[in-house]
């Protein structure tokens, strides 16, 4: 990608993105005029990303998500949304900011400062990786990304893609893999997608601190989000990749804030009822939580008539368009489960599942599972203060509810059942009667909505003066202990420097600005110090990005880089990609093989697809027979067929075979376990 073109897509990102923004600005000043600060900045993100979500969902809804469809409906939805929100009647309130109430000059303000640059810095490390050898990880190659990457290439959002038969991932809510779509279509590339999840993280950690305004706090539940986010499991499984685990919890963390600073008024339960809906409309594992929430909502939050007529209609409408999509192409919202009563049932997919999908609660009572799979998994995902992070969490949720308002009692009970959810999710474990749970330290991220609630509940519940002094030191403690692994891990020496580097500059430019806040405050006026602030964003973006983005996609998957594939044999890896480095606007056809995502090439231009049997309701199965092989891939019409094995012990396709033995396919690459072959023609089932 040029220069230019770089810019360019810059510009058409801004063309969408900041017409939305001024959108969201008036309807947050309009419906919740005393906020300011911190929290009206987070409620003008999660109305943004309403609206880009409706935006985008809309548009794909009729194959439109392109770049002048949604520049020009950018613009129609922004100056609609502001006329709108000019004819509701004004709010008298009085404006508070929060943030000059509670700021004590110096300390507060080097705490928070020091609190960012830590959570930042393990994540900007993997954001670095991703950029040296590519976005990595297996479920960012296997689905998160080619489900973007064929939003992008299609402009479509509602066929289901497939990517292995016997998963559920075709079915899963992807709104975070939509934010990957809308990067990859403004910029005509994925240079941005490595540092989605640090847009997601600086989310939370908004959300985070927001919580604390409640009881003038806000250092302290900073704190004990920034425990959570730097733990081993989240870092390295999340940072500088596509996974959603981040997006889908900051947004209840956004939704808690909300809820919490907002008296049980009507516009607030309004704004966190959007956030709540696009943490359902992320991730499926936040459907128990976010209905939990609201449960606590109706209950607690104000009239119940009214919250229920608030809350309810804007859950839907924001969480509901996957589900939909689930229910208008295979019959259910979730069509591998069996649900009906009595006789009447909806259709469900038959899934012949290529993984067990079993509960942690289980296992509860084995204790050789504890001692050999549960007490190393928890060891090793939180770190070597795992007992701290643990126990703070349990405690902030029962602390909540002894010493509460009844909000926060809600709260605390959201958090508990939320951690019982966890145990009875399906995957969170992974055995079978006979095997290990081998999927349960990896699946302990579907805990992560009850822990992340109940830290930052627990300095609710200390008194003001404790939760100053002590909070952040004791939330520090585990702090050094989750992330001692993200300065130590596989991260890679020089993504470490640059992080660190990256992060000790923002401390010193956020003391500096600390320091110089009032003079600054005193003589620029407010959208001088905004306009100033946005020059310096944009040509940061420009020089930093124009640099980072021409290297990043010369040497995305390159043969001898770090390889993010780390269930592939190596030869496999340099086989595959040494071919698609030079392969352009084909048609391929894969099988056995669950890293697709570099398939799409250098330019994200060849359509990729894993060929297989369609059944009815969402079923999708390998083929059995090397004629019905055959006959898929000339219905297919690819142009090549790629035949691997997975990298996990398991025997070659015979796919491999049934393609070798037809004239029509010339094998153009050959390696242990792999297989490229070029159709020249149509195969011959009948010479099977």
């Amino acid at each position: 990608m040029t220069t230019g073109a770089y810019l360019f897509g810059l510009v058409v990102l801004a063309a969408i993105v900041v017409p939305l923004g001024v959108a969201a600005r008036a309807v947050a000043r309009r419906f919740v005029p005393e906020w300011s600060g911190p929290l009206a900045w987070l409620a003008q993100a999660v109305v943004l990303l309403g609206l880009l979500m409706a935006l985008a969902q809309g548009l794909g809804a009729l194959g439109l998500l392109d770049r002048a469809p949604l520049v020009l409906a950018a613009w129609v939805v922004a100056g609609g949304t502001v006329a709108a929100a000019g004819h509701v009647p004004a709010i008298a309130r009085t404006p508070v900011d929060w943030g000059a109430r509670l700021r004590r000059p110096g300390r507060d303000d080097l705490v928070t400062v020091l609190l960012l640059a830590l959570a930042i810095t393990p994540w900007l490390a993997g954001a670095v990786v991703s950029y040296r050898n590519g976005v990595g990880g297996y479920d960012s190659l296997n689905y998160h990304l080619p489900f973007a990457g064929r939003f992008a290439q299609t402009g479509s959002v509602t066929p289901l893609v497939f990517v292995l038969p016997g998963l559920d991932q075709p079915f899963y809510p992807v709104n975070a893999e939509l934010v990957h779509a809308l990067g990859m279509v403004a910029l005509g590339h994925d240079v941005l997608s490595p540092v989605v999840n640090l847009g997601w993280l600086v989310l939370a950690l908004l959300s985070g601190w927001c919580v604390g305004l409640r009881r003038q706090v806000p250092v302290a539940t900073l704190a004990a989000t920034v425990v959570l986010v730097t733990t081993p499991l989240f870092v390295s499984t999340n940072a500088g990749r596509a996974v959603n685990d981040l997006a889908g919890m900051a947004l209840l963390l956004a939704a808690v804030a909300l809820l919490l600073n907002g008296e049980r008024r009507r516009s607030a339960i309004a704004i966190a009822a959007v956030a709540s809906g696009l943490a359902i409309a992320t991730k499926a594992s936040l459907l128990a939580p976010v209905a939990l929430l609201t449960m606590a909502v109706l209950l607690v939050g104000g009239r119940r008539r009214a919250a229920a007529l608030t809350w309810l209609p804007l859950l839907v409408v924001t969480g509901g368009f996957w589900y939909a999509r689930n229910v208008l192409v295979t019959g259910s919202p979730f069509p591998t489960l069996p649900i009906g009563v009595g006789p009447v049932s909806l259709p469900s997919a038959s899934l012949d599942r290529s993984y067990p999908a079993t509960p942690v609660v289980r296992y509860l009572a084995d204790m050789d599972v504890w001692r050999t799979v549960f007490l190393p998994g928890v060891r090793s995902s939180f770190g070597v203060a795992w007992v701290l992070v643990l126990g703070l969490a349990v405690a902030g949720a029962v602390l909540a509810l002894r010493r509460g308002d009844r909000l926060e009692r809600a709260l605390g009970a959201v958090a508990l059942l939320s951690l019982v959810a966890y145990t009875v999710t399906p995957i969170s474990a992974g055995g079978t009667a006979t095997t290990l749970p081998i999927l349960f330290a990896r699946n302990l991220r579907f805990a992560y909505p009850g822990l992340a609630l109940g830290l930052v509940l627990l300095p609710l519940s200390w008194s003001g003066a404790l939760a100053r002094r002590w909070g952040p030191v004791l939330l520090g403690v585990a702090l050094v202990g989750g992330g001692y692994y993200t300065l130590t891990g596989p991260r890679g020496a020089t993504a470490a420097a640059v992080a660190i580097v990256v992060a000790v500059a923002a401390l010193g430019l956020g003391v500096a600005w600390a320091a110089t806040s009032t003079v600054v405050r005193a003589r620029w006026s407010r959208p001088a110090r905004l306009t100033a602030a946005a020059a310096l964003v944009a040509v940061g973006l420009v020089a930093l990005g124009s640099v980072v983005q021409t290297r990043y996609l010369s040497a995305r998957y390159a043969p001898g880089s770090d390889r993010p594939f780390a269930s592939a044999p190596p030869e496999e890896v340099e086989t595959l990609f040494r071919w698609v480095a030079g392969t352009t606007q084909a048609r391929v056809g894969v099988a056995g093989f669950g890293f697709e995502y570099p398939l799409l090439g250098e330019d994200l231009s060849n359509r990729v697809e894993y060929v297989g049997r369609r059944g009815p309701h969402g079923a999708f199965d390998d083929a059995t027979t090397c004629r019905e092989w055959r006959t898929l891939v000339n219905d297919g019409r690819y142009d090549y067929v790629v035949v691997s094995i997975d990298g996990k012990g398991d025997p070659l396709p015979p796919q491999l075979d049934w393609t070798r033995g037809d004239p029509s396919a010339t094998e153009v690459r050959d390696a242990p376990g792999a297989g490229v072959f070029r159709i020249d023609g149509a195969l011959d089932p009948d010479a099977c």
